[in-house]
């Protein structure tokens, strides 16, 4: 896995290659970047997979589909449901913030909230409008244990009816890793393709997420630039 840093005084921003297990994989403060400052990890995956939430069980995927698709199966250490990334439909950003940082919060259903905010304008800088941060309690809706798009947790950005990005955490008693993730291209009939019957309905799916024209360099750009003003 290749790695680039982009330090300031507040924050490292790591621009990582690799694939997703790999980045998932990833234990902040095992590395030579302790948790003693934010951390912002830009994955950029090599290859295409479909990630399963830390709870889920394996079977929610079709495991012949997604090897006929060419798509590797992950797992992550977050809750939530499947995501697919690679291929451009996601622009993923992660974000450690240590226990004594002033980001912490104690409250999970909270935590999330300004990294919410920070998508939220970086995305308004580039022309995406009717958005929202959700910030009241997890909505769970029929199939959202399986699809993570299709639920509402607090800091996650809503476009309308879509959800724009998705956020899920890991926390140990020293940080709090966000995982977070943009929906660039929203891929519904793949991403029922590669799960197991019963499948959610089609229609359900399709507006699930977002298709965005937009550059996900210029984004990510934006958005790291919203956090190093809040951090």
């Amino acid at each position: 896995m290749e790695s680039i840093d982009r330090g300031s005084d507040s924050v490292i921003v790591r621009e990582l290659v690799g694939t997703a297990a790999e980045f998932h994989a990833l234990v902040p403060g095992e590395d030579d970047h302790p948790v003693t400052s934010p951390m912002v990890w830009w994955s950029r995956t090599t290859d295409l997979a479909v990630v399963l939430g830390s709870t889920q069980p394996a079977d929610v995927v079709d495991v012949d589909a997604c090897r006929a698709e060419g798509r590797d199966i992950v797992r992550r250490r977050s809750g939530g449901g499947v995501v697919l990334v690679g291929g451009g439909a996601t622009l993923w950003v992660d974000v450690v913030v240590p226990r004594r940082h002033s980001l912490w919060s104690d409250d999970i259903d909270r935590s999330a909230l300004w990294l919410g905010h920070c998508w939220r304008r970086a995305l308004e800088e580039h022309g995406v409008g009717d958005l929202e941060v959700h910030e009241g309690a997890m909505a769970r809706p029929r199939w959202a244990r399986e699809v993570c798009f299709l639920g509402r947790a607090a800091g996650e950005v809503l476009a309308g009816a879509s959800k724009a990005v998705g956020i899920s955490q890991r926390r140990t008693r020293e940080w709090c890793r966000l995982q977070s993730s943009l929906s660039l291209r929203w891929e519904s009939d793949v991403l029922r393709r590669l799960l197991s019957e019963p499948r959610p309905p089609a229609e359900v799916l399709a507006e699930a997420g977002t298709t965005l024209e937009l550059d996900a360099d210029s984004v990510a750009a934006s958005l790291f630039e919203e956090i190093r003003r809040v951090v």
